[in-house]
């Protein structure tokens, strides 16, 4: 089975009056960039010396990147470098690397897909290999920058985690009270906006931010319709902590409230796939991303 976590991925104009989306040819050129530098890294053998430093001398990056007409796809890597080798026992050095080789050890690869229609891009979690969803979106943010800067300085990158709008929900349904919430949104390149986030699109602004709490040891019956709205975009463009007090009933009598944190960012939202038996690679990965799209497809029917 595969295990897909999905991103967001835009390119947004810094004048919104001006300059128009890049579209899907837009987003096709994004990833024909970055399959151009992966190409080019490998077959020159800098590939390790450009992957992203993660911890514990872990290192991740792309190792192969195609652009189909429709949809991108291909595969991360992430890896330690094993510079020397000994015996377990008694330290022996076994084997040491020279500087003209690139020596690693603990290889584990992640297929992704990337949608040009809905900029959405799914990576396989491969287990618990894959690093968690905020380093992930560094990781990808480090990859996609140059080429955002270099061939659409017009725009600006941007990159968020698509989180499960059914945990969110129940955040917001179970909570009879509410302490402080915090959210952040960025604004989609479409047309799904209300009338003050059009307004605030039109005036340039890419982003925004809304923070409420009650007074220290109080709790709100409620939240704000504002913030809520903000709340309930979080999970497709942006990103939401919400403080809440479920009630904790016995015999139908509320006997307290118990202190509960949802986080967005440890929600991710995942489509499975199992590879069918004799399916080669391109069909899988062909058959994820019609399934990705499908699900975005469905997800702006109903906005």
């Amino acid at each position: 089975m595969a295990k897909f976590r999905q991103y967001n991925i835009q390119l947004l104009p810094l004048d919104t009056v001006k300059t128009p989306e890049v579209g899907i040819e837009g987003y096709k050129k994004l990833f024909d960039q970055l399959s151009t530098e992966t190409s080019i890294a490998f077959k020159n053998k800098k590939m390790a010396n450009q992957a992203k430093a993660l911890i514990n001398d872990t290192f991740i990056c792309p190792f192969v990147v195609h652009t189909d007409e429709k949809f991108a796809y291909g595969k991360f890597v992430k890896y330690n470098k094993a510079d020397t080798v000994t015996d377990f026992y008694d330290k022996t050095p076994l084997f040491e690397a020279t500087k003209e080789v690139a020596a690693v050890s603990n290889v584990y690869y992640f297929r992704f897909v990337f949608d040009y229609t809905w900029h959405r891009f799914g990576i396989e979690e491969n287990g618990t290999k894959l690093p968690k969803p905020d380093v992930m979106l560094k990781v990808l943010e480090h990859f996609l920058e140059k080429s955002a800067k270099n061939y659409f300085p017009d725009h600006s990158l941007t990159l968020n985690l698509i989180s499960d709008q059914v945990s969110m929900n129940e955040a917001l349904t179970e909570g009879n009270q509410f302490g402080s919430v915090d959210v952040k949104i960025t604004f989609p390149n479409s047309h799904r906006l209300n009338d003050e986030l059009r307004e605030l699109k039109k005036l340039n602004a890419h982003n925004i931010q809304a923070h409420v709490s009650p007074a220290r040891g109080a709790q709100m019956p409620g939240l704000p319709e504002y913030i809520r709205k903000l709340v309930e975009m979080a999970p497709e463009f942006g990103e939401a902590t919400i403080t809440f007090f479920k009630a904790i009933s016995n015999n139908d009598k509320v006997i307290k409230f118990k202190r509960m944190i949802y986080s967005s960012t440890k929600n991710p939202r995942y489509f499975i796939l199992r590879q069918k038996k004799n399916e080669g690679e391109f069909g899988f990965v062909e058959r994820a991303w019609r399934y990705m799209k499908a699900l975005a497809d469905k997800n702006n029917e109903t906005k």
